[in-house]
């Protein structure tokens, strides 16, 4: 499973997923790069797919997805 996910400011990252996306609210630092991702903003996806419910098994995945990456900036889940 892929995950796509761009860091859109210092306190939002943007995540796609399964064709459907989400903004998760959290910290940029920057000497290390790394986003603290707050999970519990993992509660809706963005529209069209507002009405469809986050399932646990989809955030745990989305976070061990993120975790395995491997780009400049680290993300960290808290």
């Amino acid at each position: 499973m892929s995950l796509n996910f761009s860091i859109i400011s210092r306190g939002t990252l943007l995540v796609t997923y399964k064709g459907k996306s989400m903004k998760i609210s959290g910290e940029l630092t920057f000497e290390p790069p790394v986003f603290y991702a707050d999970i519990n903003s993992m509660n809706k996806w963005e529209e069209p797919n507002d009405s469809i419910p986050v399932l646990e098994d989809e955030k745990r995945e989305i976070i061990q997805l993120a975790l395995e990456n491997k780009g400049e900036t680290k993300i960290v889940f808290d």
